[in-house]
């Protein structure tokens, strides 16, 4: 598993990021233990899937950038 934290620059209209740090998990506990953190509050998910806006060709189309802890 990799956490990575990066900063947004939002410019024309579009999104860029400079990634600051990655961390990378070897030791992967599985899905379980992964619930588990997140129910003590010790880690956290960030679903980022989301629906195009109306002024753009794709309105209404779904998008998926993945998650985020």
């Amino acid at each position: 598993m990799f956490v990575i934290e990066a900063e947004q620059k939002n410019k024309n209209e579009k999104q860029f990021f400079r990634y600051t740090n990655a961390k990378v998990f070897m030791d992967y506990k599985g899905f379980n233990n992964f619930l588990n953190l997140l129910n003590e509050g010790l880690i956290r998910y960030d679903n980022r899937l989301g629906v195009y806006g109306p002024t753009t060709k794709l309105a209404g189309k779904p998008h998926n950038h993945g998650g985020g802890l």
